[in-house]
């Protein structure tokens, strides 16, 4: 969809491409993976038409966030829900955070519990399958948050262990950064947190509070816009990583989608 931009319709990012074009997240996937082709389009049947019938159209195309999007019907379907907040115990809008009731996830091909304990117990694992009811049919994998042991900028890369020894503003614009902030206190670092809503477009008021700090560190989908505006400053970002307990169990399950 390309949410937060200033555009409209059907685009495909290119090197020119800013976050007001396409949007943080899209931006944020084009600068990290050089080998896909990333588009954006509120309606998203047309913008499924329009990469079928560009020049070397793609093989596979991966919609992001869309499993309430029923104009489209997925050859396989993936379906997240937080490990502390399973949506077979959250309701529907405004009452919980779900966007459909909890008899949707039927329509799941695949079901990830994301954000699980490392080390999560195979009892554990068997209990929360049960909790989620799934149908025979229904493949469940685990995920860990890892952060990555570097932090990086525009330049450069430091040990994570070596910049955490020095005060920095940290500056997030996510819907629940606690995981973030919790890694954070875990290093005993020093830090003043500038807390923004998820996609957030910063005001001028909010750029001046942030250029008042000698060093930044931020997520990496709000690197791709401080980093723009900052250019004299030592801003960093942490990458995050998504660590799959079953990896390979995973993979071969996709690559035995696309094969077939």
């Amino acid at each position: 969809r390309g949410f937060g931009r200033s555009t409209k319709s059907f685009i495909i990012a290119n090197n020119s491409s800013t976050h007001k074009d396409i949007g943080d997240e899209p931006l944020q996937f084009y600068k990290k993976f050089k080998n896909l082709l990333v588009s954006v389009d509120e309606n998203r049947v047309n913008g499924v038409n329009k990469l079928l019938n560009i020049v070397n159209p793609p093989n596979l195309i991966l919609l992001d966030d869309s499993f309430q999007h029923r104009s489209i019907l997925p050859g396989l379907s993936i379906l997240l829900t937080d490990y502390h907040n399973l949506y077979c115990n959250d309701y529907v809008l405004p009452f919980g955070n779900l966007r459909e009731s909890r008899s949707s996830s039927n329509r799941a091909d695949v079901i990830i519990v994301t954000k699980s304990p490392e080390n999560l117990s195979q009892i554990k694992k068997k209990l929360i399958s049960k909790s989620l009811n799934l149908k025979a049919s229904q493949k469940l994998f685990f995920s860990s948050i890892e952060y990555s042991e570097e932090v990086f900028s525009l330049e450069d890369s430091i040990k994570f262990t070596e910049f955490s020894k020095q005060s920095f503003k940290l500056i997030t614009g996510l819907a629940n950064p606690n995981h973030l902030i919790n890694f954070l206190n875990k290093n005993n670092c020093n830090y003043d947190h500038l807390k923004f809503k998820d996609h957030y477009n910063y005001s001028k008021y909010d750029l001046k509070n942030i250029s008042e700090s000698e060093i930044i560190l931020t997520t990496e989908k709000d690197f791709v816009k401080l980093s723009t505006i900052f250019k004299d400053r030592p801003i960093y970002y942490l990458p995050i990583q998504i660590k799959l307990h079953s990896k390979e169990k995973f993979d071969n399950l996709i690559l035995n989608y696309c094969d077939n």
